[in-house]
């Protein structure tokens, strides 16, 4: 297992997770806007991502294991010190510990080359386990967005963490 930052060589194969994954994704999260339903614009919409490393607002990671993309794992609104973490693992690696895997190569790679002080992450209430992927790895519960989001008919709430780098 791998965490390699977001490249072009990943766009089809990520796509295919996209696809492949929606319906377990979107049991915890509201969906992808359409344009990631066409490769082309998926493509469109992933090079943009590609364009934030380069301005240094955000870092886009894939994990992959014997070539395929089986979660990703981000960094985004990176200021001089610090910004969001978030991620979503496929289904037939849930529970394998990839997200604590991706979470904590995150947590490296601000603390040592990004010279972060403070990462934050929010993770669905309804989601225990990603929750508790974040508690794994030290972050501190500071508070709740309620209200977050409606899906599937319920509105549910978003769990806030921080976690200090040293």
């Amino acid at each position: 297992m791998e965490l390699e930052l977001l490249e072009e060589k990943h766009f089809q194969s990520l796509f295919e997770f996209e696809k492949s994954n929606r319906d377990w994704f979107e049991q915890f999260v509201p969906p992808r806007p359409s344009s990631y339903d066409s490769f082309a614009s998926f493509r469109d919409i992933t090079n943009s991502l590609i364009e934030q490393h380069e301005e240094g607002t955000g870092f886009f990671y894939v994990v992959v294991e014997d070539g395929e993309v089986i979660a990703r794992a981000n960094m985004i609104d990176v200021t001089d010190d610090e910004c969001e973490i978030g991620y979503r693992v496929c289904q037939n690696w849930s529970g394998k510990g990839v997200a604590s895997f991706a979470v904590k190569q995150l947590i490296e790679i601000a603390r040592d080359e990004l010279d972060l002080r403070l990462l934050t992450a929010k993770a669905a209430t309804n989601n225990p386990a990603s929750m508790r992927v974040l508690e794994k790895a030290e972050f501190v519960r500071v508070g709740q967005e309620k209200n977050a989001f409606v899906l599937n008919g319920k509105t549910l709430s978003l769990a806030c963490y921080e976690k200090t780098l040293n």
